[in-house]
């Protein structure tokens, strides 16, 4: 699973903290493109290690919709949310998985009080929509055969490694093969500056399904996704050589020359001894 995490070291957002954010430090905003996962840290002093840690969204504290909430150094999850306290490092961290542009907005990393105002800290999500990375949008292949396909990305990234990755969800695709240490026996994969060529080789018709050509960008993780199909082996009459095709048709065509010569010579003899007998029996009736 590829997932973008911003953290802060505590003493260096230690200033003055107005408007319940003392004791409590994050981000102030963190950037991701559409389909990835995206995680940050919300780092808090001592006196809340038991208190409830949780995340919200609205433009004010007072108009925020409370999306999550965990106990003390315990883990929850919704549909694509997940929060999780650490109470040793006085940290809980919030994943977002599987962004849409929607998600887009102000949100709160926030501690629940009883007794008096909650600390909380305003963190603003900003969900790209533009990719850098482009693929084809399906290639094919026969069983047995290989199949190659062609990504690229813009010039002005900086990409630290190129990937293949196989799965119906971006965020949480396996990698196959990479251009820095994983390799695959029969997929490789070949850099050439701003674009890459994987090749799969002895397909089969079980590497039929979606796969992504992925980058490591100085950021997050780029995804294109590829739908690759393996079809069953040509017919025969497409594998067979060319002159294999012409090799068998002279010979099929000599064969019914030799028959049809041999048997026009059988018809001659036929007739033949059949007009000699006729006349034989000629003279005899003649001579009677």
């Amino acid at each position: 699973m590829k997932i973008l995490t911003r953290s802060f070291p505590v003493w260096s957002l230690m200033i003055l903290c107005p408007g319940g954010t003392c004791g409590l430090y994050s981000p102030r905003e963190v950037r991701g493109p559409v389909g990835v996962s995206l995680s940050l840290q919300c780092q808090y002093e001592k006196q809340y290690k038991i208190n409830k840690k949780h995340w919200c969204r609205g433009e004010t504290w007072e108009s925020c919709q409370k999306l999550i909430q965990t106990e003390s150094n315990s883990a929850v999850m919704t549909h694509r949310l997940s929060l999780s306290d650490d109470s040793a490092a006085l940290t809980f961290t919030v994943t977002m998985e599987e962004l849409i542009k929607e998600d887009s907005g102000k949100y709160w990393c926030g501690i629940t009080k009883s007794l008096s105002s909650d600390p909380r800290h305003p963190v603003i999500v900003t969900v790209l929509d533009s990719w850098e990375l482009i693929g084809p949008k399906e290639v094919k292949g026969f069983v047995g055969g290989s199949v190659s396909l062609k990504c690229w990305y813009e010039r002005n990234v900086k990409i630290k490694k190129k990937y293949l990755c196989w799965g119906l969800k971006w965020s949480s695709c396996d990698i196959l093969v990479d251009t820095e240490s994983k390799t695959n026996d029969r997929i490789s994969i070949m850099d050439d500056r701003e674009t890459f060529t994987v090749t799969m080789e002895q397909l089969t018709v079980e590497n039929t399904g979606l796969y992504w050509c992925g980058a490591q960008g100085q950021h997050w993780d780029s995804g294109y996704p590829v739908i690759v199909t393996v079809l069953p082996g040509p017919e025969l009459e497409h594998s067979v050589d060319p002159f294999w095709h012409s090799s068998i048709f002279s010979f099929i065509m000599y064969v019914l020359m030799f028959a049809f010569i041999h048997l026009v010579f059988f018809l001659y003899g036929y007739l033949e001894d059949k007009a000699k007998s006729g006349d034989q029996q000629r003279k005899r009736v003649h001579r009677v």
